[in-house]
């Protein structure tokens, strides 16, 4: 377990998994509260998803859930700007070697640092200086 935390930690990923009842299971703690793209704090764990967004996005979000559920949508991708980076977010219905219904994982990244690579292809390790 400590091993997994590690390396979901360590991903360039923000992730939250809700499971099959609803209910607010899991978020890495990549960075600080503060600095997440999408707030997360360990009192969130144990709520149902339904009291985790705000009232104006709460129609959207349990559309989905019933979308993912029912594998009426495999997953679904959204994107925005905040704070001059582009915020890109996926949503995947996760299922069991049964097919029955696990729960949802959701994964948000700032993408902005692949929209500004240079069109030249780089691939190459890059050399390391010595330092002394």
């Amino acid at each position: 377990m400590k091993e997994a935390d590690i390396i979901l930690n360590n991903l360039p990923l923000e992730i939250t998994f809700v499971d099959k009842n609803d209910i607010f299971k899991y978020f890495n703690e990549k960075v600080e509260a503060a600095d997440m793209m999408f707030v997360r704090t360990p009192s969130s764990i144990g709520r149902n998803v339904a009291n985790c967004h705000p009232p104006k996005s709460l129609k959207k979000v349990m559309q989905l859930i019933r979308d993912l559920k029912t594998k009426k949508r495999t997953s679904e991708t959204m994107w925005f700007k905040k704070e001059g980076n582009v915020i890109h977010i996926t949503y995947k219905g996760v299922f069991d070697e049964n097919g029955e219904y696990v729960g949802i994982l959701e994964y948000v990244q700032d993408i902005q640092p692949f929209l500004d690579l240079p069109r030249e292809v780089k691939k190459e390790v890059s050399k390391l200086e010595k330092v002394f």
